[in-house]
This record gives C-alpha cells, sequence and structure tokens, in this order.
C-alpha cells in the first residue's frame, strides 16, 4: 500500500528513523510523505557529485569530513536517529547553496555510501545523467540567456517527463531526480 501511494520503502525507512526507537512513531500519510519529500531534497543533495564547481570560497557550519564522524557518535549516543535525520537536512541545505567543489567530490562520495551503510537511504545510487540532457539543460540556458522563456519552460518540461528537475542557481541551472 505505501509504494502504490508512490512512497519508496527509503522513505519508509527515513520516516521510521525520525523517531527515537524508544518512542511511539506516528504514523501518517502526511508525514509519510514529508518523509518521501525530505528523502527526495537528500537525493537532490546526492545529485550534486555530478555537478561539483572549480572551487567554492563559502563554508558551510558543516565539514564533509565531519559528517560521517557525527553520524557515528549520534548513532553511539542511544541510536539518535532522529539527530542525524536533522544533521542530513542541515548538511543537504548548506551544500544546494554552496555546492561540492571539484577537490571535494571523493570525500562527498565516501560520505555518501557512510549515510549508505549507516542508515541504509541508498543516497550513493543516484546515477548521472545523460549526454543528450546534459545538452538539453545547456540549451535551456542559452534560451534563458535570450529570454525565449517559452522555449526554456518547454525545455524544462521535457526534462521533467524524463525524471529531471532543475533549480536555477547563480551558477546555473542544477538538475535533480525528480
Amino acid at each position: 500500500e505505501v509504494t502504490q501511494k508512490g512512497i519508496s520503502p527509503e522513505a519508509f525507512r527515513l520516516h521510521v528513523l525520525e523517531s527515537h526507537y524508544r518512542s511511539q512513531s506516528k504514523f501518517s500519510w502526511d508525514s509519510l510523505q514529508a518523509a518521501q519529500n525530505r528523502l527526495n531534497d537528500l537525493g537532490a543533495m546526492a545529485a550534486l557529485r555530478w555537478q561539483t564547481i572549480p572551487s567554492t570560497t563559502e563554508q558551510g557550519e558543516l565539514s564533509i569530513a565531519e559528517v560521517s564522524p557525527k553520524i557515528i557518535n549520534l548513532l553511539a549516543d542511544d541510536l539518535n536517529t532522529p539527530q542525524i535525520v536533522t544533521l542530513l537536512s542541515q548538511l543537504s541545505n548548506q551544500l544546494q547553496s554552496t555546492f561540492i567543489a571539484n577537490e571535494q567530490q571523493e570525500e562527498f562520495n565516501i560520505m555518501l555510501a557512510d549515510i549508505d551503510t549507516y542508515l541504509g537511504l541508498n543516497l550513493a545510487s543516484i546515477k548521472d545523467i545523460d549526454e543528450a540532457a546534459k545538452s538539453n539543460i545547456q540549451q535551456r540556458e542559452i534560451a534563458r540567456e535570450a529570454q525565449d522563456w517559452s522555449k526554456s519552460d518547454e525545455i524544462r518540461e521535457n526534462l521533467l517527463k524524463q525524471g529531471i528537475g532543475l533549480r536555477d542557481t547563480p551558477q546555473g541551472a542544477i538538475w535533480f531526480p525528480a
């Protein structure tokens, strides 16, 4: 029934992790949909590994290298999974605004693998898009620069039909699994 409503097993797992194991989880379809939305956001963060930038001068509160040790410490602290979920949300918000520099890509991949090992969210399994989709994103950027909004919207809709969402940033369009 959960998967028939468009909720992935990983989202259900994330929903369970949002509550401490000693407290009763409050199940509702709305809370399960919220967990799916959170997982989608984490998937958008994971897709950044395919879209690194040459360098970043912005530093957030969390360093990529600090994430795995923090998760281990929170697991050792009476399986504090709700705090881990909060940590991952903060990390996602930070990285989607500061991005990942080329030199951070390997460290980021290791962090994603660790998150999957500890929590089973399958974030590292998000694949890169194909060259045709990348070309479409570039064509959309050209259309946006020319203020051809109808062509830009058409390309965005075509990408969305392929399961590729776009978010416009000062560095250009960033894709995410949709």
